[in-house]
């Protein structure tokens, strides 16, 4: 029983894994605590295509070569593993 205790405070403590890959980028952003408006500014992008990035809104986005170029960019704004976040 002490087994399933440690258990269950392990779980309590881990934070849920990310379901889509904006909660991912949101995520990191704000645990690093940096805004949409410094990303944007940092790495010449428009705020609005990081927050469409975020809330999983690809239709706002431009084309698919753009989008991988910006997601790219944050992956490694943000210390991530870029390829990784492509293949997502």
């Amino acid at each position: 029983m002490p087994d399933n205790t440690e258990y269950e405070n392990n779980d309590q403590q881990s934070p849920e894994q990310p379901r889509t890959l904006g909660e991912l980028l949101r995520r990191e952003r704000e645990a690093k605590r940096i805004t949409v408006e410094t990303i944007a500014k940092d790495l010449k992008l428009n705020a609005k295509y990081v927050r469409a990035l975020e809330a999983n809104q690809y239709d706002s986005l431009p084309a698919e070569p753009y989008v991988r170029v910006y997601l790219r960019s944050i992956a490694k704004y943000l210390l991530l593993d870029s390829e990784e976040i492509l293949k997502r």
